[in-house]
């Protein structure tokens, strides 16, 4: 099955405007959460940086849809959705693949339990396990959840900061299958985000929102490791 592609020069506006979501938005999320990867030192925890990625993602995320009626789900995976659109983000690390359309990228990690949920999902709602005894199992009735599988598309917003170039891509895109080696190798649809680089300085809000409407810049500049 081929992998397809959408960029900010074809159908990609009009993919994430069906979605509730902009590239733009998208970007400024990506933005923030590397402003603090880069407030890591030499003295935090080695996993800091990353760390401090990955929640300031899923917060900024949060902080921009839930006024516009989604949702959010911490059974398992920290999502955010939206339940009239069908469609569920959660944020995850890849590889060094991520974000560059020549290549298929795959989740830094090993995926959980709840990912496979959430991946076959996606495959059962496009119907690619139609006709395949082998994966009865996963056409199988879940238990009742708060986040139906069954019922959401999820995508991913997956990230790679490129510390040599200075840049951290980025895209948000549709998963349907897992390898032999338990990584994902196939996506249904991959939304190519801009690259950001270092020097960028976007401007801040403070964690959980200013209700002053106030801000603060936090330069992105590469701190010494």
């Amino acid at each position: 099955m081929s992998t397809a592609i959408h960029s900010f020069d074809e159908d990609a506006d009009s993919v994430l405007e069906a979605m509730g979501l902009g590239g733009e938005m998208l970007e400024e999320v990506c933005r923030r959460g590397l402003a603090q990867f880069l407030t890591a030192t030499p003295h935090h925890p080695s996993n800091a940086a990353g760390l401090f990625l990955y929640l300031e993602l899923v917060q900024t995320l949060r902080q921009k849809l839930i006024p516009t009626g989604w949702e959010l789900d911490e059974g398992g995976l920290a999502l955010t959705f939206n339940k009239t659109l069908g469609i569920a983000i959660a944020v995850r690390s890849g590889d060094a693949h991520s974000g560059d359309p020549t290549k298929t990228p795959s989740f830094k990690y090993p995926e959980s339990t709840t990912m496979h949920e959430a991946i076959g999902g996606n495959a059962r709602q496009l119907g690619l396990f139609d006709g395949v005894p082998a994966f009865a199992a996963f056409v199988a009735p879940a238990p009742p959840k708060r986040v139906d599988f069954n019922k959401l598309r999820t995508w991913w917003l997956l990230h790679f900061v490129d510390t040599a170039r200075g840049i951290m891509r980025a895209e948000l895109s549709l998963p349907i299958n897992l390898g032999d080696s338990d990584e994902t190798d196939q996506w249904e649809t991959r939304i190519i985000l801009a690259s950001i680089p270092f020097d960028e300085e976007p401007q801040i809000e403070p964690a959980g929102g200013d209700p002053g409407g106030s801000y603060f810049e936090v330069p992105v500049r590469m701190k010494a490791r």
